[in-house]
């Protein structure tokens, strides 16, 4: 197991169990998803729209909010699609050279 204190005490049991099964190296490589019910639910609301800070907080390169007939949320946690940003070690789909746009626009 990952060792205690910070950041490793903010992980998800998912996250862990992707460690140790060696989907991801750390948590810059997942790809958090999160399958809620598709009631109307406001609380799924509030996900999608601050799915963007949940991977600020969670320190993972992509969270992704998807409606389900499930009747509980359900967490998976996958390796992140796309490339590796050379500045910030995060993955995204498409890049600007070896960076992210994120990193370009800091870096100007």
């Amino acid at each position: 197991p990952p060792p205690s204190g910070a950041p490793w005490q903010w992980w998800t049991a998912e996250q862990i169990a992707a460690l140790d099964a060696r989907l991801v190296g750390k948590g810059a490589d997942a790809r958090v998803t999160l399958s809620a019910p598709a009631t109307g639910d406001p609380g799924v609301a509030f996900l999608r729209e601050n799915a963007p800070a949940l991977r600020e907080v969670l320190g993972v390169s992509d969270v992704a909010v998807f409606s389900s007939d499930a009747n509980e949320l359900r967490v998976g946690v996958e390796h992140a699609p796309g490339s590796k940003c050379a500045r910030c070690w995060l993955w995204f789909g498409t890049l600007e050279g070896d960076v992210c746009r994120r990193c370009k626009e800091a870096m100007a």
